[in-house]
């Protein structure tokens, strides 16, 4: 959780958005106790722009999302915006991520 401010905000589809990086690491906490996630970013689709110690990243993540308690894995592809800030150190910390789902990327026989 090094890698979020502490004042960050999360806006995760269908849920209220979570304030501070506690709330942050709460929700992560109880997704993961229920499942796991593999997934990467799309290259084909991502965009940084910065602006001084601001940045807005765009790109779509895309994998699978794995029940912990058994069946079949579900497909994860989501649209991500996520601004970071530069820290005091120099390193760049998330301090605004929303993303939303998107249909599956169609596959061609």
């Amino acid at each position: 959780m090094a890698e979020i401010t502490d004042d960050a905000v999360w806006m995760p589809p269908d849920v209220a958005p979570l304030v501070g990086k506690e709330a942050v690491r709460s929700f992560y906490q109880g997704l993961f106790a229920q499942v796991e996630l593999e997934g990467h970013l799309s290259p084909e689709n991502q965009e940084l722009h910065i602006f001084g110690d601001w940045a807005v990243f765009r790109g779509v993540v895309v994998g699978s999302v794995r029940p912990r308690g058994g069946g079949e894995p579900a497909v994860l592809s989501n649209k991500v915006v996520n601004v970071l800030r530069r820290d005091a150190d120099g390193s760049w910390k998330h301090v605004w991520d929303i993303w939303n789902s998107m249909p599956p990327p169609e596959t061609t026989p």
